[in-house]
């Protein structure tokens, strides 16, 4: 039996996943959840632009296994009020629009110590979301366990999820619009 999972069985996963909601939110939890555990992540994490483009909005973060980490969610919820010099392995996936490898966040100087302590930083994938040639955020994933590292394959298989990502986005919002005007906004 293999360890890694057929990429066109887990891409089908995901867009089966893509298909299940038009509520943001939840779209959100599903992707982040089906992507770490796809792309063999421990956890993974959804920043987007907000729409003046100056600040990243921490929208989810998910473990593989769906496993609560209520601590680490509100320190990922006050990501958002930081300044973008302290999130700038993200910034950059933006501004380059490429992939981010750091085998090693302890060492880079990248990222704040503090960060890397707080949410386990053992290796960190952060991929660009793009939508019609603009960046709108982008996934992070990452390693809590030493030695887990990201392979070439898993940066291939997260850049391709990320174009379904992009996508479920823009479509989720769309939709929110679009019944914000027909029905007025939720409360």
């Amino acid at each position: 039996m293999t360890d890694h999972p057929d990429p066109s069985a887990l891409l089908l996963d995901i867009s089966r996943a893509v298909s299940s909601t038009l509520n943001l939110q939840e779209l959100l939890k599903l992707l982040s959840q089906r992507t770490a555990a796809a792309c063999g992540a421990d956890v993974c994490s959804i920043f987007l632009r907000d729409p003046s483009g100056e600040r990243l909005v921490p929208m989810m973060s998910q473990t593989a296994s769906g496993e609560q980490m209520d601590e680490l969610w509100e320190q990922f919820k006050q990501l958002g009020g930081q300044r973008g010099k302290h999130i700038v392995p993200i910034l950059a996936t933006i501004e380059r629009g490429t992939p981010i490898v750091l085998d090693d966040p302890a060492t880079s100087p990248l990222l704040l110590a503090e960060w890397v302590e707080m949410f386990q930083l053992k290796a960190l994938l952060s991929v660009p979301l793009i939508r019609q040639d603009v960046v709108i955020g982008a996934l992070v994933l990452h390693q809590m366990t030493d030695g887990k590292r990201f392979t070439e394959a898993q940066v291939l298989l997260a850049s391709t999820i990320a174009s379904q990502v992009a996508l479920s986005i823009e479509n989720a919002r769309l939709f929110q619009a679009h019944s914000e005007r027909v029905y007025g906004p939720r409360h």
